[in-house]
């Protein structure tokens, strides 16, 4: 079993996760901007269920280095957009080969 995320989870602690569990970033923008949500999600509920709440601002990060990709979108009437993401090719290799 993989343990759930904290909240202010590092990006290499976000992309492990992800792998582990082959899961998904659910983002949500609203037309404010300032009003962000996102959690992480598992497809493998034999390695973890449920979803994990996350910094807005980290996943945003992941997004501008490259560590996840855009993977669909819905909108979620009067409430914003509901974005998900998962991770990239460099996302993994960075994992795999960590910096010294």
């Amino acid at each position: 079993m993989v343990s759930e995320l904290g909240y202010e989870a590092a990006p290499a602690e976000i992309t492990r996760f992800l792998l582990a569990t082959n899961g998904f970033v659910a983002f949500m923008r609203t037309g404010h901007g300032r009003d962000q949500d996102a959690k992480a999600h598992s497809r493998n509920e034999q390695v973890f269920v449920g979803r994990c709440p996350i910094l807005p601002a980290t996943i945003e990060t992941m997004i501008a280095d490259g560590l996840l990709t855009f993977a669909g979108c819905e909108s979620m009437t009067g409430e914003g957009m509901l974005e998900y993401y998962e991770p990239t090719e460099k996302a993994k290799s960075e994992l795999a080969s960590p910096k010294p």
